[in-house]
């Protein structure tokens, strides 16, 4: 996944956006026409933003540890 190459800044902000991107999905009505004015700007559906989300969560969880185990 490209997003492992990222700084901490980048991967950040990265983040986030896939997280406004879910949001703005979920806050939107239904429709059942299924346009794709309703996809976001990158083309990936609901499931596969979902999925990104959670492994850049796994990711950000093991970058936040590395602190905290690490011995000095």
């Amino acid at each position: 996944m490209t997003f492992l190459k990222l700084d901490d800044p980048s991967f950040l902000a990265e983040r986030a956006r896939l997280r406004g991107l879910l949001a703005e999905q979920l806050g939107s009505p239904a429709d059942q026409s299924g346009s794709p004015a309703d996809q976001p700007a990158d083309g990936a559906d609901r499931d596969e933003l979902q999925r990104r989300y959670e492994a850049m969560t796994a990711e950000f969880c093991r970058r936040a540890r590395i602190p905290w185990t690490s011995t000095s």
